[in-house]
């Protein structure tokens, strides 16, 4: 049977989207050691479920569809810098979330609970909501970028996202599988 790589996310809006890629813009210039994410590809990511077949997908719609009537829009917005595991030898280089990060943590934890019935093993470390910005392809010290200030203009969270990513040599294409609206 085919496997699908896919994820659960968050979308953001084009309008921020285009506003953090001025930010990757200008960081290209100091020439990191980074794989920068697409644009396009920006979002956060609540649980990544690598590759599965198009039965627990199935199941998978089914929580998302229950999951999403449980919660109500709200708003959100993105602030500051980071990197996992540290800023000294950096792998992951991310922008945090500020505005209702804890509404984030219990979707995902929820989500991860409803997971775990189908037989899902969600990661073990904690969650920490984040937008993924670059991907470290060597060691650098990054402690100078920990200063650097950003803070996005709210913007209104929906709806939930399942994902399919499709591995290419130019990078990741992300498709969306379906959209799960919150109740109101």
């Amino acid at each position: 049977m085919n496997k699908i790589r896919s994820f659960i996310a968050l979308e953001i809006p084009e309008e921020i989207k285009n506003e953090i890629y001025q930010y990757i813009e200008n960081f290209k210039k100091d020439n990191l050691p980074i794989k920068w994410v697409e644009k396009e590809n920006l979002h956060i990511t609540l649980v990544f479920l690598g590759e599965q077949d198009l039965n627990f997908l199935n199941k998978v719609k089914e929580i998302l569809k229950k999951l999403s009537s449980n919660f109500k829009s709200f708003y959100i917005n993105l602030a500051n810098f980071g990197f996992f595991p540290n800023a000294k030898k950096p792998r992951v280089f991310w922008i945090g979330i500020k505005k209702n990060k804890e509404l984030i943590v219990k979707m995902a934890e929820e989500l991860n609970r409803e997971l775990k019935k189908i037989g899902f093993k969600p990661e073990e470390r904690e969650f920490s909501p984040h937008l993924t910005i670059g991907r470290f392809k060597a060691v650098f010290n990054s402690e100078k970028y920990l200063s650097l200030k950003y803070e996005s203009k709210d913007f209104l969270i929906d709806k939930i996202t399942l994902f399919k990513s499709t591995l290419t040599p130019q990078g990741p294409i992300y498709e969306v599988i379906e959209n799960y609206k919150f109740s109101f």
